[in-house]
């Protein structure tokens, strides 16, 4: 069984369908305090049975917003919503089948209620279904996942990034230019984080200007180079505000160019390495 941290897979409250507007629709007002927001969900949830209403209820109770946070009764909010129909729902509780916390590991279930959520549109689910099987650690994973585990993460991956999933062009760019977990080529992990730095990924951004300057994957060119640079320095990518600084010190100072063009080189070596 995978190591899945629930919280770290979504980063806010996600959508459910048309008919089942997501929490923050239901509850929210411009300014309003988290904490009246979440007394409004506790308050309402005592008497209402609404799909809604115990999504998001499930949630505080998932997260611990304002109340002590509680495997169990999670999951039992989000039985209660899923049983109403709502896709919000059954995207947590197969979350919550498959991190298998307080005994309720179920894979069978748990990839059927993804795959139900992928089906309508969800790409998210499809990148869920790709992390449950390899992860998050992208160093040399092969000595503990079965061959069989790394396919079927690899081809979730692959659905999600084919269907826009930025995360998952992400992803896959990583395997390709690493070689870990598939075969190493980087004219494919430039594909990936080429479309992955146009949906503003700064580290998908910061690696196709490190190909672009190198010539790795993609024909050498020093100004699409810069470009991803400052894009992924507008992002706050830490390797790449160091570069911008110094291409830019490089145009100012032509004395000390050379030096600064070094460490440029110096920068992308320690992050993208020699390719």
């Amino acid at each position: 069984m995978k190591d899945i941290v629930v919280n770290n897979l979504s980063n806010t409250i996600r959508t459910s369908d048309t008919d089942n507007q997501n929490v923050e629709t239901i509850i929210t007002e411009d300014e309003m305090e988290e904490k009246i927001i979440v007394d409004k969900i506790l308050s309402d949830a005592v008497n209402n049975s609404d799909a809604k209403t115990q999504y998001a209820l499930g949630y505080c109770y998932l997260n611990g917003i304002n109340v002590k946070r509680d495997y169990n009764k999670a999951v039992e909010c989000f039985r209660k919503a899923v049983d109403n129909g709502n896709t919000s729902a059954e995207y947590l509780l197969g979350l919550c089948y498959l991190n298998g916390e307080s005994g309720y590991y179920n894979e069978e279930e748990g990839m059927k209620l993804l795959q139900k959520v992928a089906e309508q549109g969800d790409t998210w689910a499809l990148y869920d279904m790709g992390q449950y099987y390899i992860g998050d650690d992208t160093r040399d994973i092969t000595d503990y996942l079965s061959k069989e585990e790394i396919d079927k993460g690899i081809k979730y991956f692959r659905q999600a990034a084919e269907k826009g999933n930025g995360g998952a062009q992400e992803r896959l760019g990583m395997y390709y230019h690493s070689g870990y977990l598939v075969p190493k080529d980087n004219e494919v992990a430039a594909e990936y984080f080429s479309k992955a730095a146009e949906q503003d990924y700064e580290y998908s951004q910061f690696m196709i200007g490190s190909m672009y300057y190198n010539g790795c994957g993609v024909e050498k060119d020093l100004a699409k180079a810069e470009y991803w640079f400052n894009r992924a320095a507008e992002n706050d990518e830490p390797y790449s505000i160091e570069i911008m600084e110094h291409l830019n010190e490089s145009k100012e100072n032509s004395n000390k160019s050379k030096e600064h063009l070094n460490e440029v080189e110096e920068l992308i070596k320690d992050c993208f390495g020699n390719d």
